[in-house]
């Protein structure tokens, strides 16, 4: 564990006693005191902070390292290319992803080798673009996968031989019962269903000035993968809690009214609305509660009758529980925010969530382009503009992915917890 673990766990210490002394002075003072219980909800909030970046410090690292390690295959992978056509290594090392892709676009005969290999090149010159080597976008898919908050919980995406496949899920269990000597069984059934599970398109265009492209001294590679791969994982994670049919894959656990829900049961939350969202979910599932900060900050504050806190502080590592059960704080749960007064708190078994990915080609492509007509968002977004006329280059990424809520029974929630 290194030291910078240690100094946060040593805060949230020092915190969660300073807590505890204000807890008892508002306990023992026998009337409200507006001020102790906004420093109290402070030190709360505070403690969740440090919690949530503690819990971070090892993922973070590991993103680091997987950054590091995709910049260095694809520097790699660039090398051999150039090398092979006669470039020494040390042109080769002073020559950026931009001018990379420039040669590849500039000088298709030269690089003839390189584009049966690994471009898959567009059907006529007009279409004005190419694609990416695929190992740029599995690059950005193994960070998409670490940046995940709720999708790396989720089980193996399936892989997916078309745009829909159909799932068999079972709606109703089959029952039995005793029977006496002589006796009759009962008729019983299993009811199945059909879900879909269909590939939604996920996507970006991502235009550059060629000038900046040329003058920039940042790693291309290593931004762009960095960058989309923490984009497209934020998302993916936002549609689970909050897509809508129609415009998402599905609709999202947040969403999604067919998965059971409870208002709390007083003016605020109470340690017993979570007790109670415990007993709505079956023993047969294995679930994470997930809320947002300001929701943690509010567990992190209660205690049960005999003043036994809820939630557990994060030891050696380990991290902090609710009711020895594990959480996730996820920012796309909204609320307690200055735009919304309440916010969601709910249980989920992400067995249960089911993700799927088109098995022929990889989830994520990267075109790029040099006479597309896009969207002029520097302006007006009613503008369009000619990257070949004004001098751009443009990037699209685009990927597909599934997502189906198998069992709605794994999933449930609180609401208007304030």
């Amino acid at each position: 564990m290194s030291l910078k673990v240690e100094e946060l766990e040593a805060e949230i210490k020092k915190l969660n006693d300073t807590l505890g002394a204000f807890q008892k002075k508002f306990e023992d003072g026998g009337k409200k005191d507006a001020n102790l219980e906004g420093q109290m909800t402070k030190i709360a909030e505070d403690m969740a902070d440090l919690t949530s970046k503690m819990e971070g410090l090892t993922k973070e690292k590991k993103e680091k390292e997987a950054a590091e390690k995709a910049a260095e295959e694809i520097d790699r992978k660039k090398y051999e290319v150039l090398e092979s056509l006669g470039m020494s290594k040390k042109t080769a090392m002073n020559m950026n992803f931009v001018k990379f892709l420039n040669l590849a676009s500039n000088n298709p005969n030269a690089l003839k080798q390189y584009i049966k290999t690994f471009y898959e090149q567009s059907e006529t010159a007009a279409e004005g673009g190419y694609t990416v080597p695929e190992e740029f976008s599995k690059q950005i898919i193994d960070l998409q996968i670490q940046y995940a908050n709720l999708a790396s919980l989720c089980p193996p995406a399936i892989k997916m031989a078309t745009n829909k496949i159909n799932l068999n899920s079972v709606i109703a269990n089959p029952s039995v019962s005793w029977i006496a000597e002589k006796g009759r069984f009962a008729t019983t059934k299993i009811t199945f269903g059909r879900p879909d599970l269909t590939l939604g398109k996920l996507g970006c265009l991502v235009p550059f000035t060629n000038e900046l492209l040329d003058d920039t001294q940042v790693d291309m590679t290593a931004f762009l993968i960095n960058k989309l791969g923490k984009v497209f994982a934020k998302e993916i994670d936002n549609t689970i809690l909050n897509g809508v049919d129609g415009t998402n894959p599905f609709d999202g656990i947040l969403v999604d009214t067919n998965i059971g829900s409870r208002t709390i049961a007083g003016a605020t939350i109470d340690w017993t609305d979570l007790v109670l969202l415990m007993s709505d979910i079956s023993s047969i599932y294995n679930p994470v509660w997930v809320m947002n900060k300001k929701g943690l900050a509010k567990v992190m504050l209660m205690k049960d009758d005999n003043r036994r806190p809820i939630w557990t502080s994060p030891v050696d590592g380990e991290p902090g529980k609710i009711f020895g059960m594990p959480y996730k704080i996820d920012d796309n749960v909204s609320g307690l925010g200055t735009t919304a007064s309440t916010t969601t708190i709910a249980l989920a078994d992400f067995d249960y969530l089911l993700l799927g990915d088109p098995m022929k080609k990889p989830g994520l492509t990267i075109d790029v382009s040099k006479d597309a007509v896009v969207t002029n968002t520097d302006t007006d977004t009613s503008v369009e503009m000619s990257a070949f006329e004004q001098d751009y280059t443009v990037y699209r990424f685009k990927q597909r992915k599934a997502a189906l809520i198998a069992d709605t029974s794994a999933f449930k929630k609180l609401t208007d917890v304030k």
